[in-house]
């Protein structure tokens, strides 16, 4: 089993001394690694492409909503968003793999690419399907609400509510998961506060984010269906890669700096000082 390593062979003042330099240079040097982490996202999001195109179909085989169809209409809903829910818990298992490799690739570590990637599922596992899950069940939720007239808009709001606090949070849920040990409820109860602390950042990130998901419904037939094959392979890794940057500079300015200062910064040159 081979072991990638960075290089020995290397000036340090060449290092990344900035975020934005981290992710250049990871997209320049490390862009087979990035690959082979979207080959195997694609592998683990296979059930949830299924799913969705499952779903858009059978939702999209009602020409019209009547009485006499809508009991109908909310059983196929709530049986293919259930689907969606377990495919999206299958591709959280990928995900925590995947971030655990793209921490290393930030973090400037050497990599045993399939052992790395195994132990990232192991060892983030729970927290990765936990959220997973929610994400389902929120979707559920939402769409059940929305297509059911009998609903009242005090649950709509409350709906919303939900999803208003806990979507913002996702990310700094997943990226504090692969750094600090905590339960789960800690880790909620940090990445909502960290959220809506920066809501002026941490909304428009949540936006780029929510895009690639709304963007397929623009499309059609056999570009719908390329669309969700390929962005697992191409897009993905490199928006789990933007997504881990954004919420360590958070991390460092909140937590490392203070509390855990031997990862302050790690990966970055900064002033004639390395973090490695």
């Amino acid at each position: 089993m081979k072991k990638e390593r960075v290089s020995k062979d290397f000036n340090e003042s060449n290092m990344p001394h900035n975020r934005i330099e981290v992710f250049k240079d990871i997209m320049l040097n490390r862009s087979n690694t990035l690959f082979s982490v979207g080959l195997l996202l694609l592998v683990f999001a296979i059930p949830l492409i299924i799913a969705v195109i499952f779903s858009s179909q059978a939702i999209g085989s009602f020409n019209e909503y009547t009485e006499e169809n809508y009991q109908q209409l909310l059983l196929t809903l709530n049986t293919n968003n259930l689907l969606v829910m377990i495919g999206i818990m299958i591709l959280s298992i990928g995900l925590a793999g995947s971030y655990k490799i793209i921490r290393m690739l930030i973090w400037q570590e050497g990599i045993f690419f399939m052992h790395d990637f195994f132990k990232g599922i192991k060892e983030n596992i729970k927290n990765f399907l936990l959220t997973g899950f929610f994400i389902g069940l929120l979707n559920l939720v939402t769409q059940y609400l929305y297509f059911n007239v009998s609903v009242s808009e005090y649950a709509i709001m409350a709906c919303i509510i939900v999803i208003a606090i806990f979507m913002p949070s996702v990310l700094f849920i997943l990226g504090q998961s692969i750094i600090y040990k905590l339960p789960y409820g800690q880790l909620f109860k940090n990445a909502i506060l960290l959220a809506w602390r920066n809501f002026y950042t941490s909304v428009p990130v949540l936006i780029l984010n929510a895009a690639l998901v709304v963007i397929p419904t623009f499309l059609q037939n056999i570009g719908y269906i390329l669309y969700n094959l390929l962005i697992p392979i191409f897009i993905a890794p490199l928006l789990i890669m933007f997504n881990m940057l954004y919420t360590d500079t958070l991390f460092d300015k909140y937590i490392n700096k203070t509390n855990f200062k031997e990862i302050y910064d790690k990966g970055i040159y900064r002033n004639g000082k390395s973090r490695n």
